[in-house]
């Protein structure tokens, strides 16, 4: 079975689990079954995405959309770790309440349905499987793998409720398991938003330093990291170099765009070169000569 298959099938079982946690928690009174399935849809968001990413990368890019249809990942991740917030507070909004009153609660039920959703957890990860070569599906994995305790800890948490009656537990393994949403919610806020600002994920410094260092080189300026996807990162520079012949040049530039990509993990690089002699033209390189105004973007 194809990677892409195997993300696509993991996500309609996971899937499936959130939808019965969901109903089961709302239906039978657990808000630790409801928890769990909310962190459930972190598990199918990150299948989704290593799934939207697989495919992705297959599509062409355009005349308009030069770099393809990589950020719509970053997008969905975006959107998705904003609705995840919403249930965050709705769970610990309910958790307050429930330490208060007393909801009635069918703990058997609650158990029967965590058992299923942790049978169908253990499917998606031999599915998956824990040694695969393809990051993405190691990220999913381990996304399940979090939501397999996640549903153990909500079977122990009913049980001893249906051994010892004390119903105050079900909200305390809510909280547990909304302290395992916030670190995964953050996450995926911090890096969607870091990637849309274009925060480089690598340090520039360390990269401009690294091609000073080479042959033929005399300057590097206007260096430029970004995260174009999760799994693509993009380089951008004008480098100086020594009077010397094109086809040096293009060997130089062969060789650097070689070493970016095995030492850094920058899979696509735009470099260009200048002369001593020259004046670089480029206005962002020059900024401190113009007004400030002229590099903002208009209000209207």
């Amino acid at each position: 079975m194809k990677i892409a298959q195997k993300l696509l099938l993991a996500a309609i079982i996971t899937s499936t689990i959130f939808v019965a946690e969901l109903i089961g928690g709302l239906l039978f009174g657990s808000l630790s079954l409801v928890a769990d399935s909310f962190h459930v849809i972190l598990d199918v968001a990150a299948l989704l995405f290593s799934f939207l990413a697989i495919r992705l990368a297959l599509r062409e890019s355009n005349e308009r959309y030069t770099f393809g249809y990589h950020r719509l990942e970053i997008f969905a991740a975006l959107v998705n770790g904003i609705l995840l917030s919403f249930a965050i507070f709705y769970i610990i909004y309910e958790a307050y309440h429930r330490f208060i009153d007393k909801v009635d609660m069918y703990p058997i039920n609650i158990i029967i349905i965590a058992v299923i959703g942790l049978g169908a957890n253990l499917v998606s990860m031999k599915l998956l499987g824990h040694r695969h070569d393809d990051i993405n599906v190691r990220s999913a994995y381990l996304h399940v793998l979090g939501d397999t305790f996640a549903s153990l800890a909500v079977i122990i948490g009913t049980l001893f409720i249906l051994i010892s009656g004390v119903y105050w537990v079900d909200p305390l393994v809510a909280l547990i398991i909304v302290g395992i949403l916030i670190r995964g919610t953050y996450r995926i806020l911090k890096e969607s938003i870091s990637t849309l600002m274009q925060k480089s994920p690598i340090d520039t410094l360390e990269v401009k330093k690294w091609l000073n260092e080479k042959p033929k080189i005399h300057d590097v300026h206007d260096l430029h990291v970004w995260r174009l996807c999760s799994n693509i990162i993009v380089l951008t520079c004008h480098i100086v170099v020594e009077s010397c012949e094109l086809s040096e040049v293009c060997e130089l530039r062969e060789k650097l765009q070689a070493d970016l990509s095995q030492k850094f993990g920058i899979q696509h690089s735009t470099i260009q070169f200048e002369l001593e002699c020259n004046t670089c033209s480029c206005d962002l390189c020059h900024k401190e000569h113009h007004h400030r105004e002229d590099f903002t973007c208009p209000i209207d």
